[in-house]
């Protein structure tokens, strides 16, 4: 019953967005944003709480960009830094280890470009009869 609500309540700010000629502003968590909801009158995204997924992240930027959309999207992470501790804040360390789950993902998920792409990645896996 409460999570039926809260969708509506999503969906009711969704279309209130949608429709907005003016500004307008909505915060919600990275989860709820990540159920289908769809705000195409958002041009920019900001991360206050980052999640260790970059999948997540990714599914919320996304929220964004959906057809329709009409402006340009801008993505904002702001970081804690410390300027006698550079690289060494908890914000800019965890940025690292999203960003290099992100690459990861992306070599890892890449379709072939080329033949020997191709070649290399069944002469690894697929032995040929003698």
């Amino acid at each position: 019953m409460a999570e039926r609500r809260a969708k509506n309540v999503l969906r009711s700010w969704m279309l209130l967005l949608n429709r907005a000629t003016a500004s307008a502003s909505f915060c919600c968590h990275q989860r709820p944003a990540g159920v289908g909801l769809n705000i195409v009158a958002a041009n920019h995204v900001i991360h206050l709480s980052r999640w260790w997924n970059p999948a997540i992240e990714d599914q919320c930027n996304d929220r964004a960009y959906r057809i329709g959309q009409t402006k340009p999207v801008t993505i904002h992470i702001p970081l804690a830094t410390h300027p006698d501790f550079p690289d060494q804040s908890f914000d800019e360390q965890l940025d690292r280890l999203i960003e290099s789950k992100r690459q990861l993902s992306r070599h890892m998920l890449a379709p072939p470009t080329g033949e020997r792409d191709i070649e290399s990645l069944f002469k690894g896996t697929v032995k040929e009869k003698q």
